[in-house]
């Protein structure tokens, strides 16, 4: 009988046993990960979706100067004024496609988050069963040792 139980307390089983806490862990680090990348990129989301009202502003002080400048002389100041006004909105504009890109690789990367979490998930189930069968297959020998002697 204390072969048996030897047997059933083989660090292979613990080793595996291991394993799976350690996968498990890590796809509920993967999980955690996941929802923060996703917190910032609806926060980076709201950030862009705010500066758009002031470029739409930036613009069209751009096109009424830009109208009011093909109606009047070449007035230098107004000239210097739009632009500093174009430049501004060019700026707003970059740091509007830069904020889109940046929710954009946000969201692929929460998207290879999941998918990683999705497949962790998948491997710890797998451990698991195969965990439960060498746990039969052990119990299965087990009983055939014991009635054996």
């Amino acid at each position: 009988m204390e072969e048996v139980e030897a047997k059933l307390m083989d660090p292979k089983l613990e080793d595996l046993k291991d394993e799976i806490e350690a996968v498990k862990n890590k796809t509920e680090q993967n999980r955690e990960q996941a929802e923060e990348a996703n917190k910032e990129a609806e926060s980076a989301l709201n950030n862009a979706l705010d500066a758009i009202p002031g470029l739409k502003d930036v613009l069209d002080k751009f096109d009424l100067l830009k109208n009011k400048k093909s109606n009047q002389t070449q007035d230098s100041e107004a000239t210097k004024r739009l632009e500093e006004l174009k430049k501004e909105a060019e700026a707003l504009k970059k740091e509007v496609e830069d904020k889109l890109q940046q929710i954009e690789d946000l969201e692929k990367w929460i998207e290879e988050l999941n998918k990683s979490g999705q497949d962790k998930a998948a491997e710890v189930v797998e451990l698991l069963k195969q965990a439960d069968s060498l746990r039969e297959d052990i119990s299965r020998k087990a009983e055939g040792y014991v009635k054996c002697t």
